[in-house]
């Protein structure tokens, strides 16, 4: 099955959602943030397009296959986790640890430069 390519008012509409980390006319990649929220409401039972409608993406925009590979691909990517060694769960954790401590430095930026422009104005 091939994917669909993104319309620029797409790619617009998808950088708009804060679970958005970067996005082209071919690809899509999700905060770590999000992948952390699909999982824990994939395995409560909520279907793929149910969590990316709730989490503020059209599923027409993306289309079925997207959807579909990403909770294939985050469901073997959360297996491999379980069986990592202590060691190597901790280097994952880390790592999970650093990505999330970026995205709260980026949001901070991102408050402080609109409290300036509201001051600005």
């Amino acid at each position: 099955m091939k994917k669909t390519r993104f319309t620029l008012e797409q790619m617009e509409e998808l950088r708009a959602n804060p679970y958005t980390e970067y996005v082209s006319e071919k690809t899509i990649r999700f905060t770590p943030v999000f992948k952390n929220e699909f999982w824990y409401q994939y395995t409560q039972g909520k279907g793929p397009s149910k969590i990316f409608r709730e989490l503020g993406y059209d599923p027409e925009t993306l289309g079925q296959y997207r959807i579909s590979n990403f909770a294939y691909k985050l469901t073997k990517k959360m297996e491999e986790r379980t069986n990592l060694s202590p060691l190597e769960r901790e280097r994952d954790l880390q790592s999970q640890v650093d990505a999330l401590r970026f995205e709260i430095d980026s949001l901070k930026k991102i408050i402080i430069r609109d409290d300036i422009e509201k001051r600005k104005r």
